[in-house]
């Protein structure tokens, strides 16, 4: 089964941080929130595994410290952040300090309402 770690630890700012020596926990709070990335490991990531050999995640949960870090790096850098965690599911289920759902979307394009991007193999063909 595919870790939790690439989930985890998959968005670019994560990585660039990384290697410079400052590691972000990146990890969510909500039980609903781990449960939904069990699930797309399970229901979506394992089985292509299977199928294409190792899939590259190119970004998935998005907790306060990285999205805080990925708005700083994108304000350093004089681009625009692309995430929103209120629209686009990086957040899962996790919850603002007032009790809400940071998205209320609750879905994605896959059956564990927790964001996801994958890139397959160059080699693998779908159909």
């Amino acid at each position: 089964m595919t870790s939790t770690e690439p989930f985890l630890h998959c968005c670019e700012t994560w990585h660039v941080l990384a290697k410079a020596g400052t590691i972000l926990s990146n990890r969510p709070k909500e039980p609903e929130t781990w449960e939904a990335i069990r699930q797309m490991q399970s229901q979506l990531l394992a089985p292509l595994e299977e199928h294409y050999g190792v899939v590259t995640l190119t970004y998935g949960f998005a907790g306060p410290e990285l999205l805080k870090a990925v708005k700083l790096r994108a304000q350093k850098g004089g681009w625009l952040p692309n995430i929103s965690p209120i629209g686009d599911q990086h957040a899962g289920h996790e919850r603002n300090q007032l009790g809400n759902r940071i998205c209320t979307r609750r879905s994605t394009a896959s059956p564990s309402t927790c964001a996801c991007r994958a890139t397959l193999p160059r080699t693998s063909r779908i159909g």
